[in-house]
């Protein structure tokens, strides 16, 4: 129901290209570890086009994996986006993506999704769509967290990054 795209085949491929000690000096940064200990909501990252955004957030995924590894009360979701890829690259898809990765890391499905579930298939929707309200939908998972790490890379990639943009710092502030 929710994303085709294989997100976990896209970190390893970008990690494997990462050499050590690629991205220690970030992983020390006051900022980076403010933000890895929840002072600040969001952290932005820019640089110019294959300046190592992407190995970057490869570095960053691994350390949160391992720092939330075995805690249910923590998850982490993440979407490198592709300007090859007009397709999946809508606040939409980002959206489902980051729903099915955290709740594949939860030990039950939330009720409120069972719910949002049921009543797309009985109006034919296999496939989840802004009538299923997924803003909402992953505004409650994350309320349902005591933290949700969210890293998306290659936002300047995006066609339409303003509503992305705008997404995201809607979630961020309202959960």
């Amino acid at each position: 129901w929710f994303s085709p795209i294989d997100m976990e085949e896209i970190r390893s491929r970008e990690s494997q290209r990462r050499t050590q000690p690629c991205g220690e000096w970030l992983l020390r940064h006051e900022v980076f570890q403010a933000w890895l200990q929840s002072q600040y909501r969001a952290i932005w990252i820019s640089g110019s086009p294959g300046s190592g955004k992407t190995v970057l957030s490869t570095c960053i995924i691994d350390t949160v994996k391992d720092r939330i590894e075995n805690d249910p009360k923590q998850a982490l979701a993440f979407f490198f986006c592709d300007k090859s890829d007009e397709h999946g690259q809508s606040a939409s898809t980002i959206v489902t993506s980051i729903i099915g990765q955290v709740l594949a890391q939860l030990d039950d499905i939330p009720n409120h999704v069972y719910a949002a579930y049921n009543i797309a298939i009985r109006y034919g929707r296999s496939k989840i769509s802004t009538s299923d309200q997924p803003t909402v939908i992953l505004k409650d998972l994350a309320l349902s967290l005591d933290k949700l790490y969210v890293v998306i890379d290659g936002l300047d990639e995006l066609k339409d990054a303003p509503t992305v943009i705008h997404t995201i710092k809607d979630l961020v502030n309202s959960a």
